[in-house]
């Protein structure tokens, strides 16, 4: 039930995927019937990195019974090219909800978004609560089993859907502080600003180039109203890069992402219970980094960075409680290995 119409949609769902086919089946038993229930107003593209024969094979089913496109890349673009590539060349809503392999809709959860944009019109920006299944819970074999799931989480406890005078409002409540790209729908004209604005981006190597997405909104959208979704409408895996990734999200690029924050004119009151939560229990992530400094999950580390944005907090002290840090500390301070 692939649409080759080039009338515009309202909303066009993004799903970067890399030769991850039992997740992505998982994935698309939970979007085929939300995409079906809607499918004069919404596609899923899929945008394959990996050119999977399984992968095309899967996504190929799903558009006998939904609005499903598939795209196969012809090299691996890495996921801000292929988000990229996807948002130049591919999808035709008016907004778009970029997704991952791994992320895995609720019922009911299109119906509620679609809704909001009919009403909304007014709107550049509106952010959806989630949940997650923390790293070593396991993710359900049936895409019935996600929702009702007992391991996940819910990212943000304010649960009341709501229009925000200032998108600004929103930092209080999400500790990630807009890093979950799959937690926002906005215009397409402002997803594509945000991934090709610097050429490349390239993860874990710059701020934007790693959150090209919590970038635009902190440089765009703070004094903007937005639509808040407070009831979570989707519930988001962290299975498979989470333990790599946690320690330099945490302790190098949210630091730096609060700092474009606060000169956007956040208040620091707001920013601080983030920044006390991400530096407790600080030395094994930076421990977990140092020995992973070579692998492209550690390069972009830099402890000195790491203590010249830290110092002034007293969270950072406490992190030198631990006698054996306290030496490690000391001797990279003094420039000793």
């Amino acid at each position: 039930m692939s649409s080759s119409s080039d009338q515009p949609l309202l909303l066009s769902v993004c799903l970067p995927t890399y030769r991850r086919p039992e997740l992505l089946a998982l994935a698309l038993d939970c979007w085929i019937p939300e995409l079906a229930a809607h499918a004069v107003a919404v596609e899923l593209v899929v945008g394959d990195n990996g050119a999977c024969e399984r992968t095309r094979a899967l996504v190929e089913g799903a558009a006998a019974r939904a609005p499903v496109r598939y795209v196969r890349h012809e090299a691996n673009l890495i996921y801000n090219g292929n988000v990229r590539r996807l948002l130049e060349r591919h999808v035709r809503g008016e907004y778009v909800w970029i997704c991952g392999d791994d992320d895995f809709v609720h019922p009911g959860a299109l119906a509620t978004i679609l809704a909001i944009l009919r009403t909304g019109s007014d709107l550049d920006y509106f952010y959806l609560n989630t949940r997650y299944l923390p790293f070593g819970a396991g993710v359900p074999g049936d895409a019935r089993e996600v929702e009702s799931s007992p391991h996940a989480v819910l990212a943000n406890p304010d649960t009341r859907s709501r229009r925000l005078a200032r998108t600004a409002e929103i930092v209080p409540l999400d500790p990630a502080c807009f890093t979950g790209v799959y937690a926002s729908v906005w215009r397409r004209r402002d997803a594509l600003a945000a991934y090709t604005r610097d050429a490349p981006l390239v993860a874990f190597e710059t701020l934007r180039g790693t959150f090209p997405h919590a970038c635009h909104v902190a440089e765009n959208f703070l004094g903007q109203p937005c639509h808040y979704f407070g009831a979570p409408l989707m519930t988001v895996s962290h299975q498979v890069s989470w333990r790599d990734y946690g320690p330099l999200f945490s302790l190098h690029w949210l630091p730096r992402l609060y700092d474009l924050l606060a000169a956007q004119g956040v208040p620091s009151a707001a920013l601080a219970p983030h920044r006390r939560a991400q530096l407790r229990g600080a030395w094994k992530k930076l421990a977990y980094l140092r020995r992973n400094r070579d692998t492209p999950m550690g390069r972009p580390f830099s402890f000195r960075q790491f203590v010249a944005s830290n110092w002034r907090f007293p969270e950072f002290w406490r992190i030198g409680a631990d006698a054996m840090l306290k030496n490690q500390f000391t001797r990279r301070l003094a420039g000793r290995p």
